[in-house]
């Protein structure tokens, strides 16, 4: 399964640039939906693995169809709280911290999905798209500038959906044995780090660490326990009021805010 035969495939459907850059978007007329997501993604599996099995759609404890219903929503846009682990410690909040560091997760969920597959932790009603996911996300990471626009953006929507998708209790294509062990596969090391490392930890959301320093205990968490792609990045001002409300400066001296309307003073 080479890259041109997946972008191929991929660029056998007429998705507008336009309508993929709208998939957050909360009109559900002209955005990716769901019907979009099973369409490529049995495309995908019928070229690549002509004869797959598929299995009835694993049975596995879901919450509630409304946060189920949730999770995909999260996707498209429509609803802001994150369901990842988001934690703002209450002695840094409302305070300036000056040179601090944050840590980005490259594709977190996606990359967490691979991650339990090779584990044997994560299993899907059909076998093979465990293998074509994978591929999926090895090109994404390899082949940015060699795909077109359109392609690169379907299979980045591709990898970043399958989250909601597996959680949707509507979705009967492609299901798993248990999707909550995506979001707890990271949140375990967040609340490990978070708890012993509590003068370092200045706030987490979802795919970012903000913390002074990367201490061996972090270095460790990262690289021996988590072992997903990460980058380390220098800030040299933060100030985190509550969740999902903060403002970095990085040092260039470039505002950048989250949760708060920034004014510009007359």
């Amino acid at each position: 399964m080479s890259p041109k035969c997946i972008e191929n495939v991929l660029d056998s459907f007429d998705f507008s640039v336009e309508y993929l850059t709208n998939y957050r978007s909360s009109n559900t007329e002209d955005r990716f939906s769901l019907q979009d997501y099973n369409k490529v993604i049995k495309t995908l599996l019928d070229n690549f693995y002509p004869g797959y099995d598929y299995d009835i759609p694993i049975n596995h404890e879901y919450q509630s169809e409304a946060k189920a219903r949730t999770r995909l929503s999260e996707l498209n846009g429509t609803y802001k709280k994150s369901g990842g682990t988001v934690i703002a410690n209450s002695h840094m909040l409302n305070k300036w911290h000056d040179n601090c560091k944050y840590i980005t997760f490259t594709s977190l969920y996606p990359a967490t999905i691979v991650k339990l597959f090779e584990m044997d932790k994560l299993y899907f009603n059909i076998k093979e798209f465990g293998i074509l996911y994978k591929t999926l996300f090895k090109t994404k990471l390899l082949l940015k500038e060699s795909f077109s626009e359109k392609n690169y953006l379907l299979l980045k929507i591709l990898l970043n959906f399958t989250f909601g998708a597996l959680n949707y209790k509507e979705s009967k294509f492609i299901t798993c044995n248990n999707p909550d062990l995506i979001p707890s596969y990271s949140a375990s090391s967040f609340k490990f780090l978070n708890e012993n490392e509590k003068d370092n930890i200045i706030y987490i959301d979802t795919d970012q660490i903000y913390l002074y320093e990367i201490t061996n205990l972090v270095k460790h968490q990262l690289d021996y326990v988590l072992k997903l792609p990460y980058e380390v990045e220098d800030i040299h001002r933060m100030l985190v009021l509550v969740k999902k409300r903060y403002i970095t400066i990085d040092k260039d001296g470039n505002i950048f805010s989250t949760g708060i309307r920034l004014f510009k003073r007359d």
